[in-house]
């Protein structure tokens, strides 16, 4: 389902290749970053607006694509298509791998998401970050017993959706209710 996404993704930016304010942004600080003048817009003015995560990965990507825009383009698409593993775990967790399936070929086949993947917006890859954690921390309920591994791995995603978008915060919260949930179950707590 990846590979099936990537490829309408890219096939999608032969008749949509354009970026919006904010993937100049992006692109403007992936040279930044990239060129050892920090994270900035003007020279000399530091640009705090956005996380550094998302511009970080495009100047990677335009290390081996040679192409900024595309660049940005791709890890966008990248991070589209790889939200499919679990969004796919999740479904298939949660209900059914028959419904997985449905989950999936619904995501990659919505008109709107992919369309919007590829505009160079940080929003794909906050989408990869707070699904992968939402996963984890089902998983993290289902299995006490890992609960130190996953915690680790959970903290990680959430600290990358906040490194992508400010609002990555908020799901902090979401991992600190799964572990009063793990304490509560595991202590023997009532409410």
């Amino acid at each position: 389902y990846s590979l099936l996404a990537l490829v309408l993704g890219f096939w999608l930016l032969r008749y949509d290749y354009f970026i919006g304010h904010d993937g100049v942004y992006y692109a403007r600080m992936a040279e930044s970053i990239f060129s050892g003048r920090g994270i900035e817009l003007n020279p000399g003015e530091p640009y705090l607006h956005h996380p550094p995560l998302y511009p970080f990965l495009i100047g990677l990507a335009n290390i081996l694509l040679r192409n900024l825009e595309l660049a940005l383009h791709s890890v966008s698409l990248l991070a589209f298509a790889f939200t499919i593993v679990p969004l796919f775990l999740l479904a298939a967790e949660i209900y059914s791998e028959k419904t997985a399936h449905w989950a999936s070929i619904l995501y990659l086949t919505n008109p709107h998401l992919l369309s919007y993947s590829g505009l160079g917006l940080s929003d794909s890859l906050f989408t990869f970050f707070v699904v992968t954690e939402l996963y984890l921390i089902y998983r993290l309920v289902q299995d006490n017993p890992q609960g130190r591994s996953l915690g680790l791995v959970i903290g990680m995603a959430t600290g990358m959706a906040t490194l992508t978008r400010p609002e990555g915060v908020i799901f902090h919260l979401s991992g600190l209710a799964a572990l009063c949930l793990l304490s509560h179950k595991s202590l023997g707590w009532k409410f």
